[in-house]
């Protein structure tokens, strides 16, 4: 239903943010031999979870250019005959 869409959007949009607010916090707790608490923070930094404006255009688009294409199946594979069928050993 749209009600327990919007529910699941909103709890996914809180936890989000939560996380971007607690990035160190999660950095100290994820770093290891191969990447400092720094690098740990700048990566996380990097990604974005949200879909804004820009996001839903380009979704969108894709969508109607998809819409546009053909059905289209690929052929079947067609199956080679046995070099023995049809004949008999013996």
């Amino acid at each position: 239903s749209d009600e327990s869409h919007a529910a699941f959007d909103e709890a996914l949009f809180n936890a989000y943010c939560q996380g971007r607010q607690e990035i160190h916090q999660i950095a100290v707790r994820r770093a290891n031999d191969y990447m400092t608490e720094d690098e740990c923070a700048a990566y996380m930094r990097n990604f974005t979870y949200s879909i804004g404006a820009i996001e839903q255009r380009g979704i969108d688009e894709f969508a109607r250019r998809l819409a546009e294409l053909p059905d289209w199946r690929p052929p079947a594979p067609r199956v080679a005959a046995s070099p023995a069928a049809g004949t008999s050993q013996g």
